[in-house]
This record gives structure tokens, sequence and C-alpha cells, in this order.
């Protein structure tokens, strides 16, 4: 482990939206609305997605469209009880 411990990737809105199978754009969309994963805001013109944010959305999706939870709610909780 290095000096600034386990760090998260972050990977691109480009590589989230093959990762997603959604467009860029829908991810903008998704983003405008308060939905999709979380996205950071890299600089002026970029955004990034950390990884496990979007793994953890995909789960969710995933439960929702199964019946197992409603939407906005996760079987799991969040890391650090949230």
């Amino acid at each position: 482990m290095g000096k600034f411990g386990t760090i998260d990737p972050i990977v691109s809105e480009m590589e989230t939206a093959d990762a997603t199978n959604l467009s860029a754009s829908t991810l903008r969309r998704m983003h405008a609305r308060g939905e999709g994963p979380p996205r950071l805001r890299l600089s002026r013109r970029r955004v990034g997605y950390r990884l496990r944010d979007i793994e953890r959305w995909l789960k969710t999706r995933a439960e929702e469209a199964s019946g197992l939870c409603s939407p906005g709610q996760s079987l799991q909780r969040d890391e650090g009880g949230r």
C-alpha cells in the first residue's frame, strides 16, 4: 500500500458509458435529473466516476429490476453505514 492508501479508481465518462451500456449523453441527462451514478468534476470540462460508485449503482439497478427492493433503496447498506 502506498503513502495514500488504497486509491479508488476514477474512470472517464466514456468508460462509464461503456461499462453501463448507456451513452455519455444519457449519463449527462440522468445526472441533471439527479439519477445515475454519482460523478466527480475533475476540471471545468471533464467529469469522472468512481469505479465503486458505478458498481454500487449497477447492483442497485439490478435489484430494482428483479423486484427485490424499491427504487432508490438497496438490499446492502453503503460503506460507512450510510
